[in-house]
């Protein structure tokens, strides 16, 4: 009984880590992409679970605006889709999920560390560092963020499978300190081969960014080397691995006809107005922000896209202490794996998981969909946990028998570091209470986002505070002239306050930068009918209407020359 209860204390440790924050955060609102997701999102529409389209679409229901993305996350949308059938849109069956969820996803974590054979003590230290770490406020806080707790789970699983089949994980490490025994391969049965194949395609199934975990496994699998295990058996679950990667491209592409995006828009990465040079040399900018919040997150905000980072700069893209910063950032990486791997630690694993998942987005081999988010780094996060147990446990083994000074500092400063998480974690969590709130204090934190300033607008204007709005939306108009969305909501700013040629004008302008946008059409048919130039209004009216605008009457009025009635 007792032995049952000191093995089950650091999953209940890591269990109160992962939920205990998110107690009162239940009824938080719906923001930013919750509401294309969840509120608006077609395939959602009326509560009902469209399981082909979600199957057969990108992720916002093919809507024609964003018809140039390739977010292909059907499993993790049914599940969206499943909650909002059952529950409406009452946010706490979504926010309750997101938290068993990420509960889940944390208790694997500590399992996968036990598994790579840390001493339990030093196990629930480092996955509790990874339940409290502050940039997955942004992970659970979001219910589209569901896609990447989900893609992280069966990332996990399907390195729990590999390391406990492998043999390259150890027995539980000893309590007198000395130095775990090597674990021996379990045989690979058709069973356990499905299992991996089918975790595989789940996870990219969930979210493409799981589509590193076969490569990571791979290579687990490969470089395991048990004791008197041929490579010919080490062989089959890497050729499982690769046909479910070749799956799941051949499903995406039937599914949207394309593997790729068609565009990456330059407002949400820079980079891609770059060359290969320049592009790079960003990527090395964004490498150092991106250790920065994996080390110590805060000044968190939830955009990072145009300008708040300054990229892409001038040539070469960023200034070079910046550039210098990354490449010895990665410097610093390979050397520790190398070090790692020569020394039989399982460190370098947790080093891998934590390179292929960053670099999967890091726009070093081809530009991202977006520039840095804080919810990106949750994979890499969890190759971190494990190398930070790693490198402990190394410590930890050198010597036997009582615990060393070494081992009791590297403890107590990861202890005081899982602390600081929290710390961060609980300051966070409060932004998320409203969006104003939320933006106000992203942007306080990290100013230059001319997304976030148009939001703060747009919700100026949602509660009826117009004249408060106006150098909300100029100011995201300075930093983005060719913001649409600021232009529009400007646009009705000046309407509002009695200016109607000025706000026909922003919507011109927005026009101009994104041509046969449904906002600005049916706001600049309204607004030129109000004024009655007619002649003027109708093809703006026809456009809109085709664009599915509700303008017929204002459409009728134009053709007829007459005021719409009321």
């Amino acid at each position: 009984m007792k032995s049952l209860a000191a093995k089950s204390l650091p999953f209940l440790i890591v269990f109160a880590c992962a939920v205990l924050p998110w107690i009162d955060t239940l009824n938080y609102p719906f923001l930013l992409d919750d509401q294309m997701t969840v509120v608006t999102n077609p395939l959602l529409a009326g509560g009902k679970v469209d399981a082909s389209g979600i199957f057969t679409s990108t992720g916002w229901g093919d809507v024609p605006e964003y018809s140039h993305v390739a977010n292909y996350r059907p499993l993790s949308l049914l599940t969206v889709a499943l909650t909002r059938a059952v529950s409406g849109l009452n946010p706490v069956p979504f926010r309750v999920t997101n938290v068993a969820l990420y509960a889940i996803l944390c208790l694997m974590v500590l399992w996968l560390i036990l598994s790579f054979g840390a001493h339990p003590a030093v196990a629930t230290l480092a996955a509790a560092w990874f339940a409290l770490h502050g940039t997955h406020v942004e992970t659970v806080m979001f219910v589209v963020n569901r896609e990447i707790m989900l893609a992280s789970i069966f990332y996990v699983g399907g390195l729990l499978l590999v390391v406990r089949r492998s043999g390259f994980g150890r027995s539980a490490a000893r309590d007198d300190g000395s130095a775990a025994s090597p674990g021996r391969q379990a045989a690979w049965t058709p069973a356990s081969l499905a299992a991996l194949g089918l975790i595989s395609l789940a996870g990219m199934m969930s979210k493409e960014s799981a589509v590193t975990m076969p490569f990571a496994a791979a290579v687990i699998t490969l470089v395991s080397r048990p004791r008197g295990v041929p490579v010919r058996a080490r062989v089959l679950p890497v050729v499982v691995l690769g046909v479910s990667v070749a799956v799941y491209f051949a499903i995406r592409y039937a599914a949207l006809g394309r593997v790729m995006a068609t565009v990456i828009p330059w407002q949400d990465n820079p980079l891609v107005l770059t060359g290969t040079t320049g592009r790079l040399a960003g990527a090395m900018q964004v490498l150092g922000e991106a250790t920065r919040l994996l080390l110590a997150p805060f000044n968190l905000t939830v955009d990072y896209s145009f300008d708040v980072l300054g990229l892409p700069g001038p040539p070469p893209g960023a200034p070079w202490p910046a550039i210098l910063t990354g490449i010895l950032i990665i410097v610093v990486t390979v050397v520790a794996f190398v070090v790692a791997l020569r020394r039989h630690s399982p460190a370098w694993a947790g080093i891998l998981v934590m390179a292929l998942s960053w670099g999967l987005v890091s726009s070093i081999v081809f530009p991202s969909w977006i520039i840095l988010g804080e919810r990106l780094l949750t994979e890499p996060s969890i190759g971190m946990a494990v190398a930070i147990a790693a490198a402990i446990e190394a410590i930890r083994v050198r010597k036997a028998g009582s615990p060393s000074v070494a081992t009791l500092a590297a403890c107590t400063i990861l202890a005081c570091w899982a602390l600081m998480q929290g710390a961060l974690t609980l300051d966070r969590i409060p932004d998320f209470r409203s969006g104003e709130r939320l933006y106000q204090s992203s942007l306080a934190n990290r100013p230059g986002s001319t997304r976030l300033y148009n939001n703060l607008g747009n919700e100026m204007i949602t509660t009826g505070r117009w004249a408060e709005a106006e150098p909300y939306l100029r100011a995201a108009i300075a930093i983005d002239p060719a913001n649409a969305e600021a232009h529009v909501n400007l646009g009705l700013v000046l309407a509002n306050a009695g200016r109607p040629a000025s706000g026909a004008a922003e919507m011109v302008e927005a026009l101009r930068h994104r041509p046969n946008m449904p906002s600005a059409l049916v706001n600049l048919c309204i607004l030129l009918v109000s004024q009655q130039d007619y002649q003027s209004a109708i093809p703006f009216c026809e456009k809109a209407q085709k664009r599915g605008g509700d303008v017929s009457k204002f459409l009728d009025a134009a053709r007829s020359g007459t005021p719409p009635e009321d």
